[in-house]
This record gives structure tokens, C-alpha cells and sequence, in this order.
């Protein structure tokens, strides 16, 4: 399937069919990423580093996330794990560790970003 094969068709915001549009391209996100790796606060933190373009501190990805910072890096630790982040540390400060998705993680959230187009 194709990126303009998997766009979510426009519905009425505020409509039902929209309401229904939105629950698709969610039940899209959890197939891709597995039930239990598509939670608000993952979520939260595949955006934030799809929008910065990666090489972002774990810091700033948990003040980013909103969260506590231990729930944030169960997060972080969660989506390593599975392989949708990628850990590298900084070669200027060894102390700091730098996130940024895999190359897997960047095509799923832009295919649901995709699919989200008209949809919010």
C-alpha cells in the first residue's frame, strides 16, 4: 500500500465519521507499532522526535513527553527495546545519551502522519 493508498479519507470535523477516521488511523498506529507501544505518552515521544529529526537528548525527550521523568524513560526503554529508538551517545559528552528514531520508526509514523492528513 502506497501513501496515497493508505490516506484516511476527510470526514466533517466533529462528525462521527470523523470520530470513526480517527479510531482507524490509531488502530493503524497499534498494528504498527504493537498494542502496547502506541500509548499517548510513546506516541508523545515518536512525534516529538520525528519533528526534531533525531539526535535529541533522553532529557529533552522526556521533558518534551509532559510525563514524570521515570515514566518517560520507561517509554524511552520500551520503544529502544522493540527497536523504534535508536541510543547513541554524544561524542562531546559522553554522560549525555542521544535518541533518534530507527529507520523503521521514521517510515511508520510518516505513513500514519499520512494517514492522518485530514483527519485532525
Amino acid at each position: 500500500m502506497n501513501a496515497t493508498e493508505s490516506r484516511v479519507n476527510a470526514a466533517e470535523p466533529g462528525s462521527r465519521e470523523h470520530a470513526r477516521a480517527v479510531l482507524r488511523a490509531q488502530e493503524r498506529l497499534r498494528t504498527d507499532l504493537g498494542s502496547q507501544l502506541a500509548g499517548d505518552g510513546s506516541l508523545s515521544v515518536l512525534l516529538f522526535l520525528f519533528a526534531e529529526g533525531g539526535g535529541i537528548s533522553t532529557a529533552a525527550c522526556c521533558a518534551a513527553s509532559a510525563a514524570p521523568r521515570t515514566t518517560a524513560l520507561r517509554w524511552i526503554t520500551a520503544l529502544a527495546g522493540a527497536g523504534w529508538i535508536a541510543q547513541v551517545s554524544d561524542m562531546s559528552d559522553r554522560r549525555v545519551t542521544l535518541l533518534q528514531l530507527t529507520d523503521r520508526a521514521q517510515a511508520a509514523v510518516h505513513d500514519w502522519l499520512l494517514a492522518m492528513a485530514g483527519v485532525i
